[in-house]
């Protein structure tokens, strides 16, 4: 007999074939842009700003069962793959009504929180999920059931989409959920099983589809059952999609105004109007997000969506363009794949009350990367720091009663961007105690040439004083340390030398909170 000790050997090892016969048989990555330069960041967000109107697709499993979450937007992802049964697919119907809109382009939602895709899958489940075999490829997606008395029911509804707006002439973006209920992929359950299946799905739409211009991530705050960067690096979704899809934009509704798991802030604004989710001031490239219907998913049961008043959508639309901001209005498609006839007149009327503002020729300079990012050993490294302080912009926490878990983490003060508005949450800032400590983790060890301490810029400098900065190797001696007794007024770059190290930390010599705007570490 094997046993139990043999048992969990043998799955391991399963795992493990698995997952190489995955990524040997990854498909290659399409390169049939036209144009090979690669855009910046600001030109990337230009493009967002100059969208300036989106459509949102919300579809899958819970348009046909939620299985009784209490979020039924969410779904439970304890649904059976056999409710998977759309009457029909028609994303070029889609693509039309959004176009007479005088929209710019669609979004869809390739998997939501259920876990339930909208394409074959081929990620391999390692783990022990009900309804899968461990080894073996998951069946939670369209392929997964055939029912014989169905046509559409093992399209793959993002091939569909993605070919319909193409067809249109109109801008591509797909979403992924990075929370996955019924892979278990949640918060304080996450394996490094689960962030490779992870990096398997989300690789897939990446590679499969064609250039997209917006890849949405979701299902990614601190706020459980959301997984986080604290659990999942977001440094492998950037590195993805910086290798298979450097033309797109990534979105995420992080509700923050920081590039530390986004590049550029997207927030839900149902019920809330502009004016309490950004401040007027904060004019970088933005996007929010509103659903035509009482809800975001077609509800099972639910023979027709209740629409919402379309003169306060029309008046969003013009609040959020005047302040280089997007509208992502959701379009909820029934069970037969197709959107209710009562959506174009809908949308019609909005289209006569939208402004339309004309296109900007170029982006803002403050848009974008503070600085060239490929010069920074920290840029979107682990961090760690002594606590976080929940300090966000007032009319935030009025917004979003929970937004204050969304603390100032130490990953902002390595996100690119070295405007230090804490209002604007640009600003790294730990809890107050003795002597607050900030660290990165290089992954790796280097020769390090200089240390770049930026300080915030809206208000309070002095407070970043007196402070230590030290290198590590990965043995954890302090190779470097150097103490400063005045604050950097705005950025002070310190000559390390070319020690070697793993780690920099950067130490608040008395008491108080630690704020940084940005750490750049350069190579020797």
């Amino acid at each position: 007999m094997i046993g139990e000790h043999g048992n969990k050997i043998l799955t391991a090892l399963v795992a493990l074939l698995a997952i190489a016969a995955y990524t040997s048989a990854a498909p290659e990555v399409p390169d049939d842009r036209s144009n090979p330069t690669v855009p910046t960041l600001a030109e990337k967000q230009l493009g967002l700003v100059n969208d300036r109107y989106l459509a949102y697709f919300h579809y899958g499993m819970n348009v046909f069962d939620t299985g009784g979450s209490p979020k039924e937007d969410w779904g439970s992802g304890k649904v059976p793959v056999s409710a998977w049964r759309p009457q029909g697919n028609d994303p070029a119907q889609w693509a039309k009504v959004a176009k007479e809109a005088g929209m710019k382009g669609g979004i869809l939602t390739t998997k939501h929180m259920d876990g339930f895709a909208l394409w074959d899958s081929k990620a391999i489940v390692t783990w022990d999920v009900e309804g899968e075999t461990v080894g073996e490829e998951t069946t939670y997606d369209v392929a997964g059931y055939d029912h014989p008395d169905l046509e559409f029911d093992t399209v793959d509804v993002v091939r569909e989409f993605v070919d319909a707006f193409r067809a249109e002439d109109m801008r591509v973006g797909l979403y992924f959920c990075v929370t996955d209920l019924h892979h278990d992929i949640q918060a304080k359950a996450i394996t490094p099983e689960k962030i490779e299946f992870v990096k398997q799905q989300f690789t897939e739409i990446l590679t499969q589809y064609g250039p997209l211009d917006y890849v949405n991530i979701d299902g990614y705050v601190e706020t459980p059952p959301q997984t986080s960067a604290q659990e999942i690096p977001y440094k492998m979704f950037y590195d993805l999609v910086q290798e298979h899809q450097p033309g797109a934009l990534i979105i995420n509704h992080n509700y923050m105004g920081n590039y530390a798991t986004t590049e550029a802030p997207f927030l839900d604004s149902i019920n809330k109007s502009v004016d309490r989710i950004f401040p007027d001031d904060y004019l970088d490239p933005k996007a929010i997000s509103e659903t035509l219907s009482n809800k975001w998913f077609y509800w099972p049961g639910v023979s027709k969506l209740k629409k919402r008043e379309w003169k306060s959508i029309a008046e969003k639309l013009n609040a959020i363009n005047a302040i280089n901001g997007t509208l992502v209005l959701n379009l909820s498609p029934n069970r037969s794949g197709r959107l209710d006839d009562d959506v174009a007149p809908l949308l019609g009327k909005i289209r006569a009350a939208w402004n339309d503002p004309d296109d900007l020729a170029q982006a803002d300079p403050s848009w974008g990367y503070s600085y060239d990012v490929s010069e920074n050993l920290a840029f979107q490294k682990p961090t760690r720091q002594s606590g976080s302080y929940p300090r966000i912009w007032s009319a935030w926490i009025k917004t979003y009663p929970w937004i204050w878990r969304l603390a100032l983490r130490g990953g902002i003060a390595v996100d690119g961007q070295s405007n230090g508005n804490a209002k604007f949450r640009q600003v790294s800032m730990t809890s107050a105690s003795r002597n607050s400590w900030w660290e990165v983790d290089l992954q790796g060890e280097f020769d390090i040439g200089s240390v770049e301490v930026v300080n915030r810029n809206d208000c309070c400098q002095d407070k970043l004083a007196p402070y230590k900065v030290e290198i590590r190797n990965r043995a954890g001696d302090i190779t470097w340390s150097e103490t400063k007794t005045e604050a950097p007024r705005d950025s002070t770059r310190l000559d390390v030398g070319g020690a070697r190290g793993a780690f920099v930390r950067i130490t608040l010599m008395r008491r108080g909170k630690l704020q940084l705007a940005e750490v750049i570490v350069r190579e020797k």
